[in-house]
């Protein structure tokens, strides 16, 4: 009767201590199994930012450049969009007398990428060349774009809303910039080409004719456009270049406007 007893309690033990190795051996197991899943996600996430595209060329609606400090970009079935900009237009052209400085700050809210509204007020330095004297003004401009269609856009601008009079340092003052309503479509017939056509005066303000202005652009490559056209009968021609953030412009301008050539640099942040 004493033989069986300690054997059976041998046995117990015995369980018990198996148990408990079995139970360690799982755990152990559990969090190897743990370290190396995360390690594979870890590596896993690396590889896809690593090789993410930039998407769809710069020129599209939804080109979008990732950073690796952003979050991904969620798309929303309705969303508004603002922008807000700064530009400046230097102008030396001897055959006016005239240096122009010209500063603009446009602000301008979109909704669903198909309708557009802003705003620019521009400031006017110009200096005649000949005596040196210097005269400021300022004026607002209004515009509108709709895009009823992916390959169709409609636009409408007034230029020269509530517009002053230039103040120069003379004493002297001269009426600013007239006012201008212009009027324009453009159609995207193929993917890398744009056909559009502008109407400037629309409404035969002050005392002038309407005139119509036609252009064209292509992609050459991605982040290469070319661009032709006629300004009222004038012919024009011009090219930019993307880099990354860096949009870099060149137009040249014949006939009347005496191939004037002009070149701005566009920066997006």
């Amino acid at each position: 009767a004493v033989t069986p007893q300690v054997t059976g309690t041998r046995e117990i033990v015995s369980l018990k201590q198996k148990l408990k190795n079995t139970l360690k051996n799982a755990a152990s197991q559990t969090a190897e199994t743990a370290k190396d899943t995360a390690k594979e996600v870890v590596k896993h996430t690396s590889v896809t930012i690593g090789l993410m595209p930039y998407g769809p060329p710069w020129y599209r609606s939804d080109y979008y450049r990732p950073n690796y400090w952003e979050r991904p970009k969620i798309e929303e079935s309705t969303k508004a969009q603002f922008a807000l900009g700064l530009s400046w237009l230097n102008d030396n052209n001897p055959p006016l007398d005239q240096k122009s400085n010209w500063y603009t700050l446009t602000l301008a809210s979109g909704f669903e990428q198909r309708i557009a509204l802003g705003a620019g007020l521009n400031f006017y330095d110009l200096t005649k060349i000949s005596t040196d004297i210097r005269g400021m003004g300022a004026d607002l401009d209004l515009g509108f774009i709709a895009k009823p269609v992916e390959y169709i856009s409609v636009g409408l601008v007034t230029k020269g809303i509530l517009t002053t009079d230039f103040h120069w340092q003379s004493g002297e003052t001269t009426r600013g910039y007239e006012m201008l309503v212009n009027g324009g479509v453009a159609v995207k017939p193929i993917d890398p080409l744009t056909l559009a056509v502008d109407a400037h005066n629309v409404l035969n303000q002050n005392g002038k004719k309407a005139t119509m202005h036609y252009g064209a652009e292509v992609v050459l490559l991605q982040g290469i456009l070319a661009r032709a056209g006629l300004s009222d009968g004038n012919k024009t021609a011009g090219l930019s270049v993307a880099i990354r953030n860096l949009i870099i412009d060149y137009a040249y301008l014949g006939g009347a406007f005496n191939r004037t050539q002009m070149i701005g640099a566009t920066w997006r942040f």
